[in-house]
Order: C-alpha cells, then structure tokens, then sequence
C-alpha cells in the first residue's frame, strides 16, 4: 500500500522502509531510547512510527532527519513518498574546441541533479559537454 494522507499534517504509510531505518539507527549507534527522546515521545512510538503503526506529522520528518543526520527528502522518501529526483536545466553545451554556446532562453532540457548535501546552493545549472573527435592520422 502507498503513502496516504491522513490529516492535512500527517503521512499514514505501510510501505516504509523498516530495515533502512533501523540500519541507519544501528550505524550512527542510535538506540530506540535515544530516537524517542529527541521526539519526547516514549520508545513504543518510534517503533509505531517505523512500521507504519502510526501516522508521521510533518513536524516530525525535520525530526527524523535531524535524528538520523540525512536531509528531509530522504525522509519522506524512506517513508514510502514517491519523491521525484531534483533536475537542473542544461543552459548550454561545451564544444569540442573548449568554448561554450549557450542554448536560447526556455529552450533547456532538464537533467537530473546531483545529490546536494544540506544547505547546498539550489540554483544550479548544467552544461552538456561534447567529447572532442580524435583523429588518428
């Protein structure tokens, strides 16, 4: 079953990705105990919250990934949320004799991004580089 919403604040899912959380909790030496304290809650709900016993609210994903030191996309995407990857336009193409042309205005393809870390600039954009002919005379 895919993610539904319960309430406008809050994801109910049975497709969360159970091993990668306890995994993620292992790695960074993470009891449940630990988890539950950063939500104030009590150990029992933070298993609840994993295999998707108990609606997330969104205040809690910030949370979560705060907890387990990924960003907030990565979060709702291991609860189950089809997140589509990020794209960047591509402004233009690197030529073969190392000058740029640009592409005309609204005319730029989307390619996916690069993963950002955290607090990464978001205005990012690509070039696409053609691979210079060698001539074997």
């Amino acid at each position: 079953m895919a993610a539904k919403k319960t309430k406008k604040h809050e994801i109910r899912n049975t497709a969360i990705d159970r091993k990668w959380f306890r995994e993620r909790m292992d790695a960074l030496g993470l009891t449940r105990e630990q988890v539950a304290k950063a939500f104030d809650a009590a150990p029992y709900m933070v298993t609840r919250m994993i295999v998707g016993e108990r609606p997330v609210r969104l205040d809690e994903i910030k949370t979560w990934a705060d907890v387990l030191e990924v960003h907030t996309v990565e979060i709702v995407r291991r609860l189950g949320v089809p997140v589509p990857p990020p794209t960047v336009p591509v402004i233009g193409v690197l030529r073969s004799n190392a000058r740029v042309s640009l592409f005309a205005p609204n005319v730029a393809e989307k390619i996916e991004s690069p993963r950002l870390e955290p607090g990464a600039p978001r205005r990012s954009k690509a070039i696409n580089s053609k691979a210079p002919r060698q001539s074997y005379g």
